[in-house]
């Protein structure tokens, strides 16, 4: 195979007749390993990442802004202290109303949490342009510690709390008994937290 741009091999899908056949993507490597694209939610600020310890019976929902048509190929998250033998945690994505968490769009499925691992779901969804709730649960009965966002990374999408004060909401929550996602959990009696934030991570797919 001939050499192309910066004299590495020209990429296999594209020949000299197309426009776009020099797609960085392609060519950018960490070690031997191809490059990923992993984002979190909406983070702000580049601020170091801590833990979070996070209590069983409830759903968070994490604010997600998309300024564009997105396509995700996988979500995931990094358990830093595991909870319960066979535990799992249950990760989706939620559409919204009025800065609300609304309708489900998916259930991503489980990862363990029973031992500290960085795991991921694979998925296949687009997203367009707008505003979403990253949703995550557990089955564990012990509490579960998360990769976590700190508040000064965290954008204030949802508001101060009731309090006022200094303090704003970073995410919302809802008492659950574990399960699969609710279809719509609009009508429910959602609180605002104050608090660091579960880091839930997306791949963004190549062919975005």
């Amino acid at each position: 195979m001939e050499n192309g741009f910066n004299n590495l091999k020209i990429h296999p899908d594209y020949d000299e007749n197309n426009d776009n056949r020099k797609d960085f993507s392609y060519f950018k490597k960490v070690a031997t390993s191809s490059y990923d694209q992993w984002h979190s939610q909406s983070v702000q600020n580049a601020t170091a990442l801590n833990t979070i310890t996070v209590v069983t019976s409830t759903i968070r929902f994490i604010p997600l802004a998309l300024p564009k048509r997105t396509r995700l190929d996988r979500i995931g998250c990094q358990i830093t202290a595991g909870g319960s033998a066979a535990s799992v945690g249950r990760l989706g994505i939620y559409d919204s109303v009025n800065m609300v968490p609304n309708n489900l769009i998916i259930d991503a499925g489980t990862v363990s949490t029973a031992a500290a691992a960085v795991l991921s779901i694979e998925i296949d969804i687009t997203l367009e342009a707008g505003f979403y709730f990253l949703a995550l649960t557990t089955s564990s009965v012990a509490n579960v510690t998360f990769r976590a966002v700190v508040l000064g990374g965290i954008p204030n999408f949802l508001g101060s709390l009731s309090t006022l004060g200094t303090s704003v909401a970073s995410q919302l929550f809802i008492t659950f008994t574990y399960g699969v996602f609710p279809q719509n959990v609009l009508n429910s009696s959602f609180n605002k937290l104050s608090a660091i934030t579960p880091l839930i991570s997306l791949r963004y797919k190549k062919e975005n």
